[in-house]
């Protein structure tokens, strides 16, 4: 409202710029109401133009009332091969006028590297406030208009990734050079077949090549060789990108973003809608301005 004053020279309350934010929302994506009519048209319309996908809308038959939808695109279901094998799952307020929860499932590319044993709802929080503009619109429009900031997404970062000319992505190729420039003070000596001591001036550790582990447990925490183990394989002349899972290379970031989400045309959508009527649920508003930020949960982490 201040940047109305300084823009328009005009003073309004808090009730008419919500009003007038309602009023305009509803002339870009059509009225709330109507909007979940578009869910069968946008269902059909996304396996016809993405074959693989998997959407599902749930209609309760007595009241023929919405109930959920569920969408995933093959996309990114083809890409999640390429990607951590590890999901993150959260949840987060829709901010319309019919409320609801909105679940997401979220990967982890090989750029961000890894960390298990660790609550890492961060990650998924993160995609929250990513569409936080999105999570307040029509349900029909808020699904449209985060699907095409996602096709966006994967388009730049296949775009951008065909510059990369290292073997893992920059980020983890930048962190196994620092973990090379901090194994060069450590010395090694063969206990077995793959086992090593290693030691500095103050600590030593064990490292098993056969197993990926190291004491510090650092190797099994971020599924990424530490100093201790890069110290070893470099000492014993083996290939440190042996040693590295594939995730983390250039190659499977290129692949997790190589199946592009199609396109959508909605020219016959507006008398799809008309042929398969959805009424909306019955919600009660609570009263004051609904929650923006997902709660942390107890005892969680924020990732480094």
């Amino acid at each position: 409202m201040s940047n109305f004053k300084s823009t328009y020279g005009y003073e309004i309350s808090y009730k008419v710029a919500s009003r007038a934010k309602k009023r305009c929302v509803e002339k870009m994506y059509g009225s709330e109401c109507d909007s979940f009519s578009m869910l069968s048209w946008f269902r059909e319309a996304v396996l016809e133009t993405n074959p693989g996908s998997s959407v599902v809308l749930e209609v309760d038959e007595s009241t023929e009332r919405f109930k959920r939808v569920y969408v995933a695109y093959a996309g990114q279901i083809q890409g999640f091969k390429f990607s951590l094998p590890v999901l993150y799952v959260d949840g987060a307020f829709g901010k319309s006028k019919y409320k609801g929860q909105i679940l997401d499932a979220t990967g982890r590319n090989g750029n961000k590297g890894c960390r298990y044993g660790i609550m890492a709802n961060g990650i998924a929080e993160s995609f929250n406030n990513w569409i936080v503009a999105e999570r307040s619109l029509p349900p029909f429009a808020m699904l449209d208009q985060t699907r095409m900031k996602e096709m966006k997404m994967m388009s730049e970062r296949t775009v951008e990734s065909k510059s990369w000319t290292t073997k893992l992505t920059p980020k983890m190729e930048k962190r196994l050079k620092e973990q090379l420039d901090r194994s060069r003070v450590f010395r090694v000596t063969s206990s077995h077949e793959n086992v090593y001591e290693v030691r500095n001036d103050k600590y030593s550790y064990s490292v098993d090549l056969s197993t990926r582990t190291c004491s510090c447990v650092k190797w099994q925490i971020n599924c990424f060789p530490c100093a201790h183990a890069l110290a070893v394989i470099q000492g014993a002349r083996l290939d440190v990108y042996d040693f590295i899972d594939p995730y983390f290379t250039a190659e499977y970031y290129r692949m997790c973003y190589s199946f592009p989400i199609a396109p959508l045309s909605n020219v016959d959508a507006s008398c799809s809608s008309t042929e398969n009527f959805i009424l909306p649920p019955v919600t009660k508003r609570p009263a004051g301005m609904p929650k923006s930020k997902r709660i942390a949960s107890a005892g969680e982490k924020k990732l480094i």
